[in-house]
């Protein structure tokens, strides 16, 4: 928010001035004295902002017809937008009045007093373009501008293709997983089946050396205790 705005001759006469209610018209021209005093008689160039107790002032210089475009603010505040807005004021200022400021005809300026209403539109427009940028840089990225968003809906699609050809995989993975299986239980089984064979031959050697009487290996026994 500008506190003061004024349209100033190098010789120090005020064509034309907008002054924030708030703002005490003497603390402002005090502010703009001590920056003609301090700046602009002394030809200081390349200073942006200059401060003046509570008060930041900037300017800007119409060579051409020697005018100075000077806003106050309060200088806590950061405003984006007053170096534009001021190229904005000084263009609008200088097309209005090109004649009159060629003729020296400061008079005629003063006594129209109708920049008000040019004045007031610039500054609506430099401040609503300032909130919008504000606003888009706050605004937090959508859920579908993000590239989370993508990962996420992407990962979660199984297409027709993709689900056959996964049942396909699980099936192929069971069955060899179950063939794997038998595997080792026939791998298992078959040292057992040489012992049971190694038995039979043990029995029958037993029966052909003994008494060769074809009789069970139990029976054998009894027999041979028997004796």
């Amino acid at each position: 928010m500008l506190d003061f705005f004024a349209v100033i001759t190098k010789g120090g006469l005020v064509l034309w001035y907008f002054q924030d209610v708030a703002q005490q018209l003497k603390t402002s021209i005090d502010a703009i004295n001590a920056l003609i005093r301090n700046v602009v008689l002394q030809e200081r160039g390349g200073m942006d902002i200059y401060t003046h107790g509570n008060l930041a002032l900037k300017q800007q210089l119409d060579n051409e017809f020697d005018l100075l475009f000077v806003a106050v603010y309060q200088n806590i505040l950061q405003l984006s937008y007053v170096d534009k807005f001021l190229s904005d004021v000084q263009r609008e200022f200088r097309e209005r009045y090109r004649d009159d400021l060629k003729e020296g005809l400061y008079y005629k300026i003063i006594a129209s007093g109708d920049f008000q209403e040019h004045y007031k539109r610039i500054l609506h427009i430099a401040e609503a373009q300032t909130q919008l940028v504000k606003a888009e840089v706050k605004k937090p990225r959508s859920f579908h501008e993000s590239a989370k968003s993508t990962k996420t809906v992407s990962s979660m699609i199984v297409r027709g293709g993709d689900r056959e050809q996964q049942r396909q995989q699980q099936a192929a993975a069971k069955k060899a997983a179950k063939k794997e299986g038998k595997e080792t239980r026939v791998e298992e089984l078959e040292p057992e089946e040489e012992e049971e064979e190694e038995e039979e031959v043990a029995e029958t050697n037993v029966l052909v050396n003994g008494s060769e009487v074809e009789v069970s290996g139990i029976y054998n026994l009894h027999i041979l205790n028997s004796l």
